[in-house]
């Protein structure tokens, strides 16, 4: 367990991107964010900030869903630009639903939308919904120990002025699970200090050029081996940082430094020159796990019944259904159903069965998009991670492929308007069998 502890001791670093409109200033909001991670123990290191002065980039309204899909295609195309772990984007628009859109899934892939007018607000916000990123859910009713004219806690299912400040144990035990689990790869690589926003300052807790050590700022430091008033190293110090470095000497070559956390990742050894753990590395995504029953995904090896039990508890596992739909008639469908499961927006679905594979068609990028995002806002109200682990693309033009990455071709034909979706309980929640 010493190697499971020293994931939950050390340094862990998101990489954000702020994206807002034209009407707003985020100057401060990473700050809050910052101080609401240190607890534990997670830098949030601000590496973009990006402010439309003259016009946005997308086209932001009042419908959340077209702007997110907008902010999706746009986003895309900033990862070759500017790669990040989390990217959001705050607009004072009046958006039609209240408070920000969150999706749960694997942490490198998240972007969120809010509209809060008070940066407190916002920073309160952005922090939530990484916090849900990070495998935390809303606080039951025991958790919280903030006073609520204190502001409460960051994680309630919801909140107002004044806004929440703290995370709280339960929040730590979930993130220790997740971590434990071998979720949040992305976040035990260092920042490049380069590309950080607002320039080069010993106190900033990264080590940049012409630095030795940065422990933060004075009154936050307990590094014994670094002087945090000019960032050197005290004197017979190799180090002051980092998995490698112990008792201000740099480890042996050789030495653990990141075990593995499942069938999917790889053990990383100290190499006697560096402070720092190597980068983390694990099996390519797609390959083969647990018997031939799983894939392997960002570092995990995900199977039906894991997230079959985590959703609905041990016993028979709900049988995996494969199949193709096209999304397009489907949302119109349950939009149309009176009666059965209610979702966030008003439509009913008689039942929901687990699916292993979902294939989407769409005229185009921004279309497939829509469509995804569809599929997250049931899978959200269910409470059903939407897997990537299987996740790829094929592109067709005048009804021939052109393009395939990570997917089989599909067989059959493309569903219409009329078909019906019996494993989604459409037929079901209409009186049909």
């Amino acid at each position: 367990m010493q190697e499971k502890r020293e994931v939950m001791q050390n340094m862990k670093y998101v990489e954000l991107l702020l994206v807002a409109d034209r009407a707003e200033v985020l100057v401060h909001v990473s700050i809050y964010c910052q101080q609401y991670y240190k607890d534990l123990k997670i830098r949030v290191a601000l590496i973009g900030l990006e402010v439309w002065t003259d016009k946005d980039q997308i086209n932001v309204s009042n419908n959340p869903h077209s702007t997110l899909a907008g902010f999706l295609t746009w986003r895309r195309k900033m990862l070759k630009i500017l790669p990040n772990d989390n990217a959001q984007l705050v607009t004072s628009v009046s958006l039609l639903l209240k408070g920000a859109i969150l999706f749960l899934f694997p942490f490198v892939l998240p972007k969120t939308l809010d509209h809060s007018p008070v940066s407190v607000g916002v920073a309160a916000t952005i922090a939530h919904e990484m916090g849900h990123n990070f495998g935390m859910n809303h606080d039951r009713e025991s958790c919280c120990k903030a006073k609520a004219e204190d502001g409460g806690c960051i994680m309630a299912a919801a909140t107002g002025s004044p806004f929440p400040r703290v995370f709280n144990d339960c929040n730590q035990e979930e993130l220790n699970s997740y971590l434990n689990s071998g979720g949040g790869k992305c976040l035990f690589n260092l920042p490049h200090v380069d590309s950080l926003y607002g320039g080069q300052r010993c106190g900033n807790g990264y080590l940049e050029k012409g630095e030795e050590c940065d422990c933060g700022e004075e009154k936050e430091c307990t590094s014994p081996c670094c002087n945090a008033n000019n960032c050197t190293l005290k004197a017979g110090a190799e180090c002051a940082h980092g998995v490698c470095c112990h008792n201000c000497k740099i480890k042996s070559p050789g030495e653990l430094c990141r075990a593995t956390s499942g069938l999917c990742d790889l053990p990383e050894f100290c190499d006697g020159k560096s402070e720092s753990c190597p980068a983390n590395f694990y099996l390519a995504d797609g390959t083969s796990c647990a018997h031939g029953r799983a894939y392997c995904y960002t570092g995990m090896c995900l199977t039906l019944e894991q997230q079959c039990q985590s959703l609905w508890g041990r016993g028979d596992a709900l049988s995996p259904l494969l199949f193709c739909i096209d999304l397009t008639p489907l949302r119109q469908m349950i939009n149309k159903i009176g009666n059965g499961y209610r979702l966030r927006n008003g439509a009913n679905i008689g039942h929901l069965l687990y699916i292993d594979d979902i294939k989407l068609y769409a005229k185009n990028e921004r279309d497939t998009d829509s469509l995804i995002h569809t599929t997250w806002i049931i899978d959200t109200d269910i409470g059903m991670s939407f897997g990537q682990e299987k996740c790829g693309q094929m592109v067709t033009k005048r009804g021939k492929v052109v393009h395939t990455e990570g997917v089989s071709l599909p067989e059959g034909t493309i569903a219409d308007i009329e078909d019906s979706y019996k494993y989604l309980g459409i037929p079901q929640a209409n009186g049909n069998r």
